[in-house]
């Protein structure tokens, strides 16, 4: 429990971005990011998330792999264009290794 609370202190003055096209996972993803950092940007896709990290400049991007209009890999280049320090996420459902590969190239982290 204290690593909980020790994490919530360390969170509470951050942005996070969070993409993801499925809409219930990410509804309820941000509600739970919610209680730990100051602000949850997300969006649906990753055109609109690279729009979002634009204006916001969250230090902290999760975003799914395979989406609509702009994958999680090309939206992490993108975004690794504009900022080589901003930490990565990416979630998957999907388990196969180009997209760990992917994932480590732009500088990721992988969660299946």
């Amino acid at each position: 429990m204290a690593d909980v609370k020790e994490f919530q202190a360390d969170a509470k003055g951050l942005e996070i971005l969070y993409v993801e096209d499925n809409d219930a996972l990410r509804v309820n993803a941000a509600k739970l990011l919610g209680k730990f950092f100051k602000d949850v940007h997300t969006a649906s896709n990753g055109a609109d998330g690279f729009a979002l990290f634009r204006t916001f400049r969250p230090p902290i991007v999760i975003t799914d792999i395979k989406m609509p209009n702009l994958t999680g890999t090309e939206l992490s280049r993108k975004i690794r264009r504009l900022d080589s320090k901003t930490k990565i996420i990416f979630m998957s459902a999907f388990d196969e290794k180009e997209y760990l590969y992917e994932a480590i190239e732009v500088g990721g982290v992988s969660l299946p």
